[in-house]
């Protein structure tokens, strides 16, 4: 029987760095082939024999050292209690009963010659022709558990979305509300200044100017370590997993929420801005939920002027926070409403300065992330025909 996540080691901020889940999948998935314990540099070597870390890793001879991204590879797997931590200390990985069945989730799902593919996300895993459309929704299921049953994950992360530490997946859809994060430049508390990001490194304990504030907790102040392992890792972990996601504020509502507050370069200080990490309680299937999706979709075109059309970021931010859906998933409701449903729904195409120019503003909430690039056309808009 599996004991429990109560060890220090589990809690104590780790150094997973926001790795792709299904990179995490796959290596389980090769533990489970090769029905034994391996070594760690053998399991890193099936791993870059596979082209599960991508194609610029070489071989590991006996004496080589590990490479700093398979080491976060690993790292991960053990901090979310996917192999067993004492044994991985000894240098052996050994599958623990929920890597195990996530390697069944992925049997099930994936054929093997996609597991020993070079798929170095999730993303890329999504463009894959025959890859079914039941697969990703079913891992992103299996996934949500395993993140919520992970006390570090917990710990570090979800627990600011929740009134207590201890919760289910189910408390969570229950019970969960947002949180907001204000992001501004990094601060050197000891000498008063401002830490320039650009091009150099940032000492880990020093302020980086994020900070969390929760409905149930005191404020938090993340130190540059903590920001690159939970805003840039944990939090990553659970919006691939569409468990939560981010969003722009209602009262700024719209793709380009850091126009207002975008700085010419040396006037940083300046560039301050805050957004809304909301927890994701419906998910929809591209193909079985697609009825369902439409008379979404009504519901909310209907409180727009006319009552037929919107522009896509209006759109998703609405089904998004009606309807407490991930942006990813929405987007990939829209495309099979565009490609299945063309004659119920015109889908506008983007202007040329919207192509050339807001794309290319560079922010953490993109806002090619609120439009769809259809048919080698950006699209902007959509209109009920009928």
């Amino acid at each position: 029987m599996e004991s429990p996540d109560t060890k220090k080691e589990h809690v104590k901020l780790s150094y997973g760095r926001g790795v792709p889940l299904w990179n995490l999948s796959a290596l389980c998935r090769l533990l489970q082939i090769e029905g034994t314990d391996l070594r760690v540099r053998d399991l890193a070597n099936r791993g870059i024999e596979q082209g599960v870390f991508g194609d610029k890793y070489k071989f590991l001879h006996e004496g080589d050292r590990l490479h700093t991204r398979i080491n976060h590879h690993i790292i991960a797997l053990r901090c979310i209690n996917l192999i067993d931590p004492a044994i991985e200390k000894k240098g052996v990985c050994r599958l623990r009963p929920r890597g195990l069945d996530l390697a069944h989730a992925v049997q099930r799902t994936i054929p093997d010659a996609l597991v020993q593919g070079s798929t170095e996300s999730w993303e890329s895993l999504e463009m894959m022709e025959n890859v079914q459309d039941e697969v990703l929704p079913e891992l992103r299921a299996t996934w949500r558990e395993i993140l919520v049953q992970s006390l570090y994950v917990r710990s570090h992360w979800l627990r600011y979305f929740m009134d207590r530490e201890e919760f289910s997946l189910k408390d969570f859809v229950d019970a969960a509300k947002p949180i907001r994060i204000l992001v501004s430049p990094a601060h050197d508390n000891e000498n008063d200044t401002i830490l320039q990001r650009r091009g150099k490194s940032i000492p880990q304990t020093a302020d980086s100017g994020y900070r969390l504030s929760s409905h149930y907790w005191p404020q938090l102040n993340w130190t540059e370590e903590q920001r690159r392992e939970v805003f840039q890792g944990l939090r990553l972990w659970t919006k691939q997993a569409y468990l939560t996601d981010d969003t722009v504020l209602g009262e700024v509502a719209g793709p380009f929420k850091h126009l207002s507050s975008e700085r010419s370069k040396g006037q940083e200080e300046d560039n301050i801005y805050e957004f809304e990490s909301y927890p994701v309680k419906c998910w929809l299937y591209p193909l079985r939920d697609l009825d369902q999706f439409v008379s979404m979709v009504n519901e909310v075109l209907a409180f727009f002027p006319g009552g037929r059309r919107a522009t896509l970021p209006d759109l998703i931010i609405s089904l998004c926070q009606r309807y407490n859906l991930a942006k990813r998933n929405v987007k990939e409701m829209l495309s099979q409403l565009y490609f299945l449903r063309n004659k119920d729904y015109f889908f506008e195409r983007g202007s040329r300065f919207l192509v050339e120019n807001a794309f290319a503003i560079r922010t953490t909430n993109k806002p090619e992330s609120y439009y769809l690039k259809l048919d080698g056309s950006w699209r902007v808009g959509i209109v009920r025909q009928k």
